[in-house]
């Protein structure tokens, strides 16, 4: 065979073949995507003492980024409020989510440039450009209420890098603690950018002052999402997560690389987040009136979900009912009790739904009651057969609380198929392998429990002082990726 055959077979067999990277789980929580799984300014419960969402993004990398800044409600993550944030190198951005009357917004002092501008309005509220809006989802099934925008969950997507000595560059960094913002229009921003460079990270605090606690996490971050520039103005809804560019996926399973080819941006994506189960500590421990709430969000969901129709790995469309996607739950006790809610007298097939983008499970509380621990009004909820049921919490101090998504009797199968051969390299070998039979199975979940302590006043050296506090740890998602 001739030298020039042997060149044109193996320029074929490289554009066939998956690039060496995707999407995939932010290294240290660094990566051009953050997904932050709930926000809140919900009542704390059996208090009229609200929430305050306290979020920060933060460029680790040493050249500027233009970010999308998108706030999604909880039932069916419509998208309630987004803007541009411009960030210098090394900045940070902080902003705060507080109530208004009948909704909420968001309020920031930070002098990064925005689009639109965000500031802090009357009174300390926040301005009608930082006001959430329920426009997005007025028309859906599930109803109009201002007050869906009080909870839900935040998505943060780098668009470019910032060209160095550019206009845009001299535009938004800092000069004496604040940078000029005489930004230009979309083309000229568009035009002052390089793809995506990553080193993003973040937080979230929910903090209730009156009742004296607080829960911190870290963003879930989402690395070589893009390859391309996508800079878009805000109030456009674009970029989404289903927008991945190359539309590619590289997850890490065991000691093996898996790097798969689909069809769709959102499919790359939900390889990365998909999850055959997860499991989270708890703890409702009766001396210090301890509670549990287990956050489950499911970024992709908006954008393969709507009244009608439901693109795999979901599989039920949106109703006046929500979008409920069965699956199996569990709790264990540290001392491996286990105590299996849903099940009836007649051990009819029971399951629990993930009915909303974001799902709350309370260890203490029920749907239709707000949750234990957040007063979440979007919580997990059970089925016998087609009824709904409100089993009894489990009455274990602390242990460890599984869903399940795939592999059980309860659930649908679920399953995702790349659309050519998948790169397979052995980590531990470094040998490469080829398959057109590989499979990814469960839904794509990100989460965060959070725990609250209540001791409530105690004396301090004489002093009456309010004692309470939470914490909050991550969902831990299991993969489920099997190849031949």
């Amino acid at each position: 065979m001739s030298r020039i055959v042997l060149a044109t077979l193996w320029i074929l067999a490289l554009a066939a073949a998956p690039p060496c990277f995707g999407v995939s789980l932010g290294t240290n929580g660094l990566g051009q995507v953050l997904i932050y799984p709930y926000y809140s300014v919900r009542l704390a419960p059996g208090t009229a003492s609200p929430y305050n969402a306290l979020l920060s993004v933060v460029n680790g990398a040493p050249r500027g980024k233009a970010v999308k800044v998108r706030f999604r409600e909880a039932l069916a993550g419509a998208p309630v409020f987004e803007a541009t944030v411009f960030l210098s190198l090394r900045d940070v951005w902080t902003a705060a989510v507080v109530p208004t009357g009948d909704g909420a917004g968001v309020l920031t002092t930070d002098t990064s440039c925005t689009l639109p501008v965000v500031g802090v309005g009357v009174g300390g509220a926040p301005t009608m450009n930082g006001t959430f809006s329920s426009a997005m989802y007025a028309g859906d099934p599930l109803g109009a209420s201002p007050g869906r925008v009080r909870e839900g969950f935040v998505e943060v997507l780098e668009m470019g890098t910032i060209r160095q000595g550019s206009t845009l560059e001299q535009a938004v960094n800092h000069i004496n603690g604040k940078p000029p913002c005489n930004l230009g229009s979309t083309a000229a921003i568009a035009a002052d950018l390089d793809p995506p460079s990553g080193k993003l990270y973040g937080s979230l605090t929910l903090v209730n002052v009156l009742e004296g606690t607080a829960y911190e996490y870290d963003a879930v971050a989402l690395d070589h999402w893009s390859a391309d520039v996508q800079y878009s103005a805000s109030g456009t809804y674009r970029p989404t997560l289903a927008d991945a560019t190359p539309m590619v996926s590289s997850v890490t399973t065991g000691t093996s690389l898996l790097v798969s080819r689909w069809t769709t941006g959102a499919d790359a994506v939900n390889a990365v987040l998909l999850a055959g189960s997860t499991q989270a500590e708890f703890m409702r421990d009766a001396t210090v009136n301890g509670a549990t709430d287990i956050v489950y969000t499911m970024p992709t969901k908006p954008l393969m979900v709507t009244q009608g129709l439901a693109v795999p790995p979901f599989y039920v469309p949106l109703s006046s009912n929500g979008a409920c996607e069965p699956s199996g739950d569990r709790t264990v006790s540290r001392e491996e009790q286990a105590y299996n809610p849903g099940q009836s007298q007649l051990d009819l097939p029971a399951f629990a739904a993930l009915c909303w983008a974001t799902t709350v499970q309370s260890l203490n509380a029920n749907w239709p009651s707000p949750s234990a621990v957040l007063g979440s009004q979007a919580g997990l909820r059970h089925f016998v057969a087609t009824t709904e049921t409100y089993p009894v919490p489990t009455i274990y101090s602390a242990g460890v609380a599984d869903q399940f998504f795939t592999g059980s009797t309860t659930t649908p199968a679920r399953a995702l198929h790349p659309s050519a051969a998948t790169t397979i390299t052995d980590l531990m070998t470094g040998v490469q392998t080829m398959s057109n039979s590989v499979t990814y199975g469960g839904l794509p979940v990100v989460g965060v429990t959070m725990m609250r302590y209540v001791n409530g006043v105690v004396p301090v050296g004489g002093v009456p002082t309010l004692s309470n506090y939470g914490a909050g740890s991550t969902v831990r998602a299991i993969a489920d990726v099997s190849a031949q």
